[in-house]
């Protein structure tokens, strides 16, 4: 066993100084050693390993000559819109149809949370190739959810709003992030497809798909594909990753990949490093979210995904949590990729 020892000496100065004894400094570098090499073990074993070969190779690299014989996937198109988003969403659906779905025709399902007037609905049926149908989305699946207290999350609505953080202060952005979230795909008007492509309106596309993306996910046994990843500001949503973490954790959910690539590896050593679980953005074991998140905006997945047991579980968890009114929490759905 090592004493450790240390004496008081009066400096000139009259200030007694600790000397330490060489047991002492041996003792304490031997602590900072292990430290160190601990807070090196625990950042290793977050880091994401270079996968040996490409994850997901492009289904082709030029442009094909459209298989319009071949046989169309249950798949249908779908965008929000207001009516008087008219014209945003005609020219979405004009470049679409021009740089896909001329040869495709898949059908295009336009949802409002209002009837659609006359004008919209003239206008649509003219210009896609295929089916157009409007569907109506239902006021329980869009507004507030019942046990909620609404004044109480209005209220944190309008002081997001205040706080200045991008669309947190609008009702109707936080129903349209739980809407997509945990809603929209039990729809009836969905039932009858095993695939979506999420369209937006005021969109332009500049190139040509000539290939057939829900056959081509099928072949390669996707489920889900998005175009952008990058940082959050952090204050959309605080208690996210902490929530999905406890998720994790309390549901033996084993640790991906993808789930790494959403933890940020705390330096702090153990067993100071629990302490940091006191901040935002922090695990119980104080590791915190590397902010990376991608938008939703344009995405296709399938369809059963989301409609599983185990997808609609963690929905109704962070439903119940109200992290989609009292956070700005359209990251919700996305974080929770990071779990599969």
């Amino acid at each position: 066993m090592v004493r450790l020892r240390s004496s008081l000496r009066l400096y000139p100065s009259g200030l007694p100084r600790l000397t330490l004894s060489r047991h002492t400094r041996l003792a304490l570098l031997l602590v900072l050693a292990t430290a160190i090499l601990e807070v090196f073990l625990h950042t290793q074993n977050w880091a994401v390993r270079q996968p040996d070969h490409e994850l997901d190779e492009p289904f082709y690299t030029s442009c094909q000559e459209p298989a319009i014989e071949q046989p169309r996937e249950k798949a249908a198109m779908v965008m929000l819109v207001r009516n008087q988003e008219l014209m945003k969403a005609l020219k979405t659906i004009q470049s679409i149809e021009k740089h896909f779905n001329q040869w495709y025709h898949y059908p295009i399902v336009f949802l409002n949370d209002e009837p659609f007037t006359e004008e919209f609905i003239s206008v649509m049926n003219t210009t896609v190739s295929g089916e157009a149908r409007f569907e109506l989305v239902p006021k329980k699946d869009w507004l507030f959810p019942e046990w909620m207290d609404v004044t109480d999350a209005k209220a944190a609505i309008k002081a997001q709003g205040a706080a200045g953080i991008l669309y947190a202060g609008l009702e109707t952005y936080h129903h349209m992030c739980r809407f997509y979230s945990g809603k929209f795909y039990t729809l009836e008007a969905l039932k009858a497809y095993k695939w979506y492509w999420r369209i937006e309106p005021d969109v332009n596309f500049y190139c040509s798909i000539t290939y057939d993306p829900f056959v081509e996910m099928t072949k390669h046994d996707k489920v889900y594909g998005f175009t952008i990843a990058l940082p959050e500001e952090p204050r959309t949503c605080p208690s996210l990753f902490r929530k999905m973490a406890d998720y994790k954790e309390s549901n033996n959910i084993l640790t991906t990949e993808l789930w790494k690539a959403t933890v940020a590896a705390s330096w702090m050593p153990w067993p100071l490093r629990s302490f940091m679980s006191w901040f935002g953005h922090r695990d119980r074991f104080g590791d915190g979210w590397s902010l990376c998140h991608y938008w939703s905006n344009f995405e296709i997945a399938n369809l059963d995904f989301f409609r599983g047991k185990e997808y609609q579980r963690l929905f109704e968890y962070l439903d119940k949590t109200g992290g989609f009114y009292y956070e700005r929490a359209d990251e919700y759905r996305e974080e929770a990729h990071g779990l599969t």
